[in-house]
């Protein structure tokens, strides 16, 4: 049963109130919701252009930084989140990165995931699978040029599976989304 309207009103409910850090803030989309009831937010992106966007938009401290290569923070974070991203790591990178970014937060805070779920004749269909499951979506830019990007549409028991070793779980199937939290 679903308890919100929609996943910024679950966002902004999740994060009210806390220190946030944001793994993959990208365009500051997320940032903008959750920097609206959070204490304070840091958001993170490897894209330094990205970055760019976040911060001129809003007032937050935006960081670049390779949330696959570890994460720069020990803080006073009571929280984290990260939106649309889990779906762009690799499945065998998954409990490695879940542990990084749960090695941020203080015992008992939150970590709020939204990420897309796999809906025949909605999605894009993967145009590869490599040996691991990781799955492969193709994209075209304005210009015409394509590009393959890693995109994992990840199952109930797949996010049961990579986030129970961290604490609890709680999941919201939606019709195209799905809204996790963990509570370490």
């Amino acid at each position: 049963r679903v308890l919100f309207r929609s996943i910024g009103e679950w966002l902004r409910n999740g994060v009210a109130g806390r220190r946030v850090l944001e793994i993959g803030c990208g365009d500051g989309y997320s940032t903008r919701i959750a920097a609206s009831t959070a204490q304070w937010v840091i958001a993170c992106d490897i894209n330094i252009n990205l970055l760019g966007f976040a911060r001129d938009s809003m007032v937050i401290d935006a960081v670049c930084a390779d949330a696959l290569a570890g994460l720069p923070f020990r803080g006073n974070f009571n929280c984290g989140m990260a939106y649309f991203w889990m779906s762009h790591v690799r499945r065998e990178e998954t409990g490695r990165f879940m542990k990084s970014f749960a090695g941020q937060l203080q015992p008992g805070s939150r970590i709020h995931l939204v990420d897309s779920k796999w809906v025949e004749g909605y999605r894009h269909p993967p145009v590869r699978q490599d040996e691991q499951g990781n799955t492969y979506q193709l994209r075209t830019l304005k210009d015409g040029r394509r590009f393959e990007v890693l995109k994992n549409h990840l199952s109930r028991e797949e996010w049961t599976v990579i986030l129970a070793p961290f604490g609890t779980v709680e999941i919201h199937e939606l019709s195209y989304n799905w809204a996790v939290s963990l509570r370490l």
